[in-house]
């Protein structure tokens, strides 16, 4: 080896140092190289080495050179630091770990050695472990916003969601343009309960990032979770714009359409992944559910064959039978069913059909008995409980065993994630009865009645009476049966812009015009020529279309528009009994039901009475006591002649796609009038909350 001076040798020190300040790396290694040959015992020149190759990447030689550096200067915390970095970096967390806690012993527990020490124990999944340290670390230094994401990150790990939430916070309020802090805030805050705060931080990162993917999403799940679907699908629809090629914004979004009622467009979600994905059985399985809440009921039987048992194993077969027993078809379903019981592998939706068809064949005990030993299983989830509540209360009233029955309804009913709140309720009807002013009223346009088709609305609470009117009608040969329509809905809750400004419903209003009123009504008629080819009249029985009447009456001033009523104590319990495939928050909480009721019979005051909507009122209990003289009556108010296949609608081959299917297979029949007798003792919280409600709830002109 040659021997070099001192000089050269500080010429070759200050030559390394020029390469590594000037990025040449490679050049600085092997100069470094040389000098560490030279002199072996300088810790500085292994130190300088390490770092090189630490800055190329090449961390199996900064190891090296640094565990060098630690044994020729032990007491030097940088050397420590060094070498727990490299280890770290190479996944060598456990012997990192006790580099940093030499690190930490000789810098007397500095924030930068403490915070390292805890991300070596986190590295080992060693949580709890990590916690103490990096809490040390913000308290010496609290505005450092790693140091918090990190000690939230370990709280998020162990499952501490509201400690998480807080350093989350407090490391994107130090860093508000970093988008993975609000990322991890959201999801924290949300795994806490806190949806209102989460919403907010989903919206901040928005801002940050218009087109994240995982904020849209996020957003449509709370609202969704909420109850807020329209707002839920809105996200969902901007998720699938954004990434048009993803398959779950896709099917998020059709699932809340059918939350929504909105079958068609539900249908079309699945469809789009199916047409790029053909074997995608959660598109197949749900397209399939779409065509059944459609009333499809074939369609959707043929659709539920041609899922794969997959997943879905035997639940398919429950479905099947659904389908079959919805068609009347009770005998091929019970064989179905008959060896799933038997043999005590029944799916959930096998045990539901199984729990609706019963009756025809005397088996309800066994159906009874199977339900309550699933239950008690506890191996089954929130929504399959959920499920099997409602079915034991329809099968318990049945038995006449009320007490049971309500049991399991309530159970039921407190599964369900829907909240409502009746402040909302309340705003939103002062809003109606604002923008709904006689003035107002007075200046939207009319729109001239078209000679084709005529829409005749039924309108009303769930389970007034509603699919009973609509039979009647639909067995007259001019009506076509068009079920719960959801295009007036679509068309009134599709915001406007007037004067740079967009608003919704009902803010509007005022400012329609002649051509906005044409524009709206020739979309809705287009809507039903298609759905009814050539038909006279089409019914619309969306039961929530009540918020719209005014606008309905201006764009149809000839359709006639029926509400129906029942006693408010026997549709409130119905609904409570009722466990509806799409949306209603209002209607799992007894008070919450007399609720709303109260703010459903408001705005029908408004509209008969302040502003003279003219509504036929065809009270439930009358129509079952003298059914005749009381379709008479609805007949000639919608200027039908009279039909006497109208009193006979039970002989219709059309079927209903809402939880009536099953009655209007059947004559008028009086045992769902003053129902809720029956459970009087269970309703204190209803009463209280109906005692604003009159006693005579169909005021008006025209009443059945």
């Amino acid at each position: 080896m040659i021997k070099l001076s001192s000089s050269q040798i500080a010429e070759l020190g200050k030559r390394a140092r020029e390469h590594f300040q000037q990025g040449r790396l490679i050049d600085a290694a092997e100069t470094y190289e040389r000098l560490s040959k030279l002199h072996p015992r300088d810790p500085n020149l292994w130190h300088m080495l390490s770092v090189v190759y630490g800055t190329i990447g090449d961390a199996e030689n900064a190891v090296r050179c640094a565990r060098q550096t630690t044994l020729l200067a032990p007491s030097v915390v940088s050397g420590y630091r060094n070498l727990g970095h490299f280890l770290f970096q190479l996944g060598r967390a456990q012997e990192a770990e006790a580099c940093f806690r030499k690190a930490v012993s000789l810098s007397g527990r500095e924030t930068m050695d403490l915070g390292n020490l805890g991300a070596a124990l986190a590295a080992q999944q060693r949580y709890a472990d990590a916690i103490p340290h990096y809490e040390q670390a913000v308290a010496k230094n609290g505005n450092d916003p790693a140091l918090h994401y990190n000690l939230a990150a370990s709280f998020h790990a162990l499952g501490h969601w509201t400690e998480a939430a807080r350093h989350y916070a407090r490391a994107s309020q130090l860093a508000p343009a970093e988008p993975s802090y609000l990322v991890n805030l959201a999801g924290a805050l949300r795994a806490s309960g806190q949806d209102e705060q989460a919403l907010a931080a989903w919206s901040q990162l928005l801002q940050l990032v218009p087109n994240d993917l995982a904020a849209l999403l996020g957003i449509g799940d709370i609202y969704r979770e909420h109850g807020q679907h329209t707002s839920a699908a809105q996200s969902y629809t901007r998720a699938v714009e954004v990434a048009p090629g993803e398959i779950d914004p896709l099917i998020r979004l059709g699932l809340t359409h059918l939350d929504l009622g909105n079958t068609d467009m539900a249908q079309a979600c699945f469809r789009d992944i199916l047409s790029k994905h053909p074997r995608h059985v959660e598109a197949q399985y749900n397209l399939a559910l779409s065509l059944e809440r459609s009333g499809l009921n074939e369609a959707a039987l043929e659709a539920y064959k041609q899922v794969p048992l997959g997943d879905h194993g035997l639940d398919l077969i429950g479905s099947q039978a659904g389908m079959l027993e919805k068609l009347g078809e009770f005998a091929a379903a019970h064989a179905l069913l008959e060896p799933l019981i038997a043999s005590g592998v029944a799916g959930l939706r096998a045990l539901d059909s199984f729990g609706r068809l019963c009756r025809h064949f005397g088996d309800c005990d066994r159906a009874i008995e199977s339900m309550e030993a699933r239950l008690q299983s506890g191996s089954i989830s929130e929504e399959d409980q959920r499920l099997l509540h409602f079915r034991l209360g329809t099968l318990y009233d049945r038995q006449k065993n009320y007490s049971e029955a309500f049991k399991h309804f309530e159970s039921g009913n407190r599964k369900k994630q829907y909240r409502y709140n009746v402040a909302d309720d309340e705003r939103y009807v002062d809003k109606l009865i604002q923008m709904f002013s006689p003035e107002v009223y007075a200046r939207i346009p009319s729109i001239e009645p078209v000679a084709d088709v005529t829409p005749i609305f039924i309108v009303g609470m769930p389970r007034s009476g509603t699919t009973l009117v609509e039979q009647i009608l639909a067995s007259h040969p001019e009506v076509y049966a068009g079920d719960e329509l959801p295009f007036i809905t679509r068309i009134a809750n599709t915001p406007r812009v007037y004067a740079g400004r967009t608003l919704c419903y009902p803010d509007w209003l005022p400012f329609l015009t002649q051509t906005d009123c044409e524009e709206m009504a020739q979309a809705y008629l287009s809507e039903l020529r298609t759905l009814a080819p050539g038909a006279r009249y089409v019914t619309d029985k969306m039961p929530h279309n009540f918020p719209f009447l005014g606008l309905m009456h201006r764009l149809f001033p000839n359709a006639p528009i029926i509400h129906c009523l029942r006693d408010p104590a026997d549709v409130c319990l119905s609904c409570y009994f009722q466990d509806f495939a799409s949306y209603h928050n209002y209607a799992y909480d007894l008070a919450h039901l007399g609720q709303h009721f109260c703010q459903y019979q408001r705005t029908l005051a408004h509209f008969r009475e302040t502003l003279s909507v003219p509504i036929f009122e065809s009270q439930y209990e009358s129509l079952v006591d003298d059914p005749e003289v009381r379709s008479r009556a609805l007949l000639e108010h919608c200027g039908l002649s009279w039909d006497e296949r109208c009193l006979r609608f039970y002989e219709s081959d059309r079927k209903s796609k809402t939880a009536s299917y099953d009655q209007v297979r059947q004559p008028i029949y009086k045992r769902s009038s003053q129902r809720w007798r029956n459970y009087e003792q269970y309703l204190q919280p209803l009463f209280d909350a109906l005692a604003s409600v009159p006693v005579n709830t169909g005021t008006g002109s025209n009443q059945a």
